[in-house]
């Protein structure tokens, strides 16, 4: 299922970064960490609302987070994306201690289904044995 509000709070952060992506170009010109970067943010700002599922925007956002961690790896602190990155690596936080949530509550659901069903085969199995 899409989640339109998580794309909506990456709008400004992804603005944010491809701002500062295009500034460092203009140093830069064709660095490829930097290149690629813009690529995803751009992409990103293309998906589509409500086709976007949360886990999708979350590897994408990893993808993103990976490719700036080589730039980040090699550049100087004057050139540094860390203050446009760090709302996105919150955002990717949140998104997987949601994403554990929704597991726990998906199996406990799941065992009171198969509980349901079990307890069905319980006669018939009693039946069998007698």
């Amino acid at each position: 299922e899409s989640s339109p509000a998580i794309l909506l709070q990456l709008a400004a952060p992804l603005a944010g970064l491809l701002a500062r992506v295009r500034e460092l170009l203009v140093q830069y010109e064709e660095h490829p960490s930097l290149l690629a970067i813009e690529g995803l943010v751009l992409k990103m700002q293309g998906l589509k609302l409500l086709q976007t599922t949360p886990m999708g925007i979350v590897t994408m956002l990893e993808l993103l987070l990976g490719r700036a961690t080589v730039w980040e790896e090699s550049a100087a602190k004057f050139v540094s994306l860390a203050p446009q990155l760090q709302p996105l690596k919150a955002l990717v936080v949140s998104l997987r201690e949601r994403q554990l949530l929704e597991w726990k509550g998906l199996r406990v659901i799941r065992e009171k289904h198969w509980e349901r069903t079990g307890s069905k085969w319980w006669l018939h199995l009693v039946g069998l044995l007698s």
